[in-house]
């Protein structure tokens, strides 16, 4: 399978995208007013990236609820490709 990147800089780009084709995403959505709302439309798109293996997520200052990244979590835990996980939350930093 060809490896597919893409950077995005853009929640509606992003949603816009093949999903199903990524393979490798890096998105920064820092100060984007993303909100629960936001979050749930990133967490929906997640679901359908199907062979996502590696994903860098920059969402700083967003207000982000923490019921919110439950479902960002729960969405990630579907990605059953997925092994390589960055995720920027405040000042906080995660790997998997």
């Amino acid at each position: 399978m060809k490896k597919a990147e893409k950077y995005f800089s853009d929640l509606e780009e992003f949603l816009n995208s093949p999903l199903q084709t990524l393979t490798s995403i890096h998105i920064d959505l820092t100060e984007n007013d993303l909100g629960d709302e936001g979050i749930s439309k990133l967490s929906e798109g997640l679901l359908q990236c199907a062979n996502l293996q590696v994903l860098l997520a920059a969402l700083r200052d967003n207000s982000i609820s923490d019921e919110a990244m439950l479902t960002l979590s729960s969405s990630l835990a579907q990605c059953k490709n997925l092994n390589y996980l960055v995720l920027q939350l405040e000042c906080f930093i995660f790997f998997y």
